[in-house]
């Protein structure tokens, strides 16, 4: 799932330590910090997109 920027928010991914943007990035669904942040309204599920299972565990190339 990939997640998003809230404008007037900034939100950091814990595990690499990198702003979330506009362009947002890919966490997993089933992780409890991004769950509540989409709860709480600090960031929005992005735009679906293909991709690969590196990509859906979170780590950066």
């Amino acid at each position: 799932m990939r997640v998003v920027s809230v404008p007037g928010r900034r939100i950091v991914d814990p595990a690499t330590r990198r702003v979330v943007d506009e362009r947002g990035i890919v966490v997993n669904p089933h992780d409890p910090h991004w769950t509540r942040l989409i709860a709480d309204g600090d960031v929005a599920i992005g735009a679906d997109e293909t991709v690969s299972a590196g990509d859906a565990t979170g780590a950066e190339e």
